[in-house]
């Protein structure tokens, strides 16, 4: 069985795509990860849609949870 630095080093070291890091206000944070979590999804997933829109990939903005009153 291979150690537990094994495993590490056998790992890539690089993610597919380079981060992009937002730095939202924690009041917007929260708002978002609650819509996300009610539709199923990511802020990572919001986040690429709303790129696709942006650099007119799509014309299509991602679905957005009910308001709440």
């Amino acid at each position: 069985m291979a150690s537990h630095h094994e495993k590490i080093i056998g790992m890539p070291n690089q993610h597919r795509y380079r981060a992009i890091t937002p730095r939202p206000p924690d009041d917007l944070r929260a708002k978002v990860q609650d819509g996300v979590t009610v539709m199923g999804t990511s802020i990572n997933a919001i986040v690429i849609a709303f790129l696709r829109w942006y650099a007119r990939e799509t014309d299509e903005l991602p679905e957005r949870p009910e308001a709440k009153d």
